[in-house]
């Protein structure tokens, strides 16, 4: 679990990283319903210039973006900090297979559609103060 996430007297910060707004929108309406903060990043390139400002608790991130793709960043997010839950999440049946079968892997992966359930269950696993 990520140490940064294990105090409950701040709230809890999450990244999500999409190049398709309306799916960015969702999964944030979903965190920020659950007491959480929902950072926006619209690619790859814009998710790491918000990592050192915002410092979040956990990333959830396409694959399948332009400028610097998901693959990409989770291998750079886990080199600047190897705790940081990233959950990955593709429509594309053949990036599951890569995403699986990559040398460095995401803490959990989604496929889309993503169900509001599993972002819930994800967000509950590793920051169980969010529970009400």
């Amino acid at each position: 679990m990520n140490k940064k996430a294990q105090t409950d007297s701040k709230p809890v910060k999450v990244l999500v990283v999409d190049d398709e707004e309306r799916i960015v929108e969702l999964m944030c309406q979903v965190i920020e319903a659950i007491g959480a903060v929902a950072i926006k990043a619209y690619d790859g390139e814009e998710a790491l210039a918000l990592i050192n400002k915002e410092m979040p608790d956990i990333v959830f991130s396409d694959v399948y973006m332009p400028k610097l793709n998901g693959l990409a960043l989770l291998r750079k997010l886990k080199q600047m900090d190897a705790e940081l839950p990233v959950i990955i999440f593709t429509g594309y049946q053949h990036y599951k297979q890569i995403v699986e079968s990559a040398e460095i892997r995401p803490d959990n992966f989604l496929e889309k559609p993503v169900d509001i359930r599993e972002i819930i269950e994800i967000m509950l696993h590793y920051f169980p103060q969010l529970r009400k």
